[in-house]
């Protein structure tokens, strides 16, 4: 005996021309494997007649309740090829010529000989023809009928998850990047920074020299001389003529001056997200929708606003064609990794 449960999706109403139409007023509904009533609003399952009088679906064995046919969806279902698509609540499945095919119902599962599909919950029994399942018994398989090709206006970058594949609009495909954390900077020598690119080591101090350059005084908070050559510690004046450093509140009190020596350039091989976080050299720190950083592996990019992916500089984003636009040129975007 048929169960009525089991037979998912019998007659759907739907956008594509892949079995029988139903005329009702100028609107064209499809119905899948059903039988259309001719009072236009209803469909009957496949092997069943329309009781119009008892409003059901009959047979010689079963009396089942008739189905609502519902208005056509402009809804679709992207197959992985990103060139194909089925109607909303179908199944893109593989077809045996390596092109895609609709089964016509929603979550369906594509059976191994790429000719049929049962619902979901079932599996294929191709040995018996039939879909199986341990809650309501055997079913016949459903056969799927082709996608519609999409026309190129309509086709836009998107991502393959299934195949881990990022697929233009005209089809090329290259193989998805795995997204990297941004790294936490690890603990370090302190310095003090002169200026931008040069540092003197911790516990000492910047000088200018003669030059106009920078050098270190070996000692903290120290006093840099006028002579730009020597400095002296902390709370001492620089005695040029005497090569001292005095204490102001006790002149008979004087220690050596120091000599300065060379800074050294201050070196990173990674940019600075914040005092936590880096991204590689080359990079650009962008936002992730979570708040953390993530790396754009271009340097100086431009961050998109959906705190997914990143530009180059110069480029800006694009969420229409999912990519980078700047006047008559466009590109892929990155992730933000």
């Amino acid at each position: 005996m048929v169960r009525a449960g089991v037979v998912v999706l019998l007659c759907v109403c739907l956008n594509v021309c892949g079995a029988l139409i139903c005329p009702d007023g100028g609107s064209l509904y499809v119905c899948l494997q059903a039988e259309c009533c001719s009072d236009h609003l209803h469909c009957c399952y496949q092997g069943t007649l329309c009781d119009l009088v008892h409003s059901k679906c009959v047979n010689k064995t079963h009396i089942l309740d008739w189905v609502e046919k519902v208005a056509t969806k402009q809804k679709a279902v992207i197959c992985p090829d990103q060139e194909s698509e089925c109607p909303d609540d179908t199944t893109c499945c593989q077809m045996p010529d390596g092109s895609w095919g609709c089964c016509p119902m929603k979550d369906a599962v594509c059976c191994e000989d790429k000719r049929h599909c049962c619902p979901q919950g079932t599996k294929c029994d191709l040995e018996h023809s039939k879909c199986v399942s341990a809650t309501y018994g055997p079913s016949p398989l459903w056969r799927k009928f082709a996608a519609r090709r999409r026309k190129p206006s309509e086709r836009k970058a998107a991502c393959d998850l299934v195949h881990s594949m990022c697929v233009s609009a005209n089809g090329f495909m290259v193989k998805m990047a795995a997204k990297i954390p941004a790294t936490s900077l690890k603990p370090k020598e302190k310095v003090v920074p002169c200026n931008e690119t040069v540092a003197c080591a911790s516990g000492t101090t910047c000088c200018k020299t003669q030059e106009g350059t920078w050098a270190c005084c070996p000692l903290p908070k120290a006093v840099c001389c006028e002579d730009h050559i020597h400095c002296c510690p902390e709370d001492t004046v620089c005695d040029l003529a005497a090569s001292t450093c005095d204490d102001p509140a006790d002149l008979s009190v004087s220690v050596p001056w120091m000599a300065k020596v060379p800074t050294f350039p201050i070196a990173s091989s990674n940019q600075k997200c914040d005092e936590t976080s880096s991204c590689p050299d080359g990079s650009t720190c962008c936002r992730l929708s979570s708040g953390k950083w993530g790396c754009c592996p271009l340097p100086q990019a431009v961050c998109c606003k959906d705190m997914k992916h990143c530009c180059p500089v110069g480029y800006r984003c694009d969420p229409e064609v999912q990519g980078c636009t700047k006047a008559s040129t466009s590109m892929w975007w990155e992730n933000a990794l």
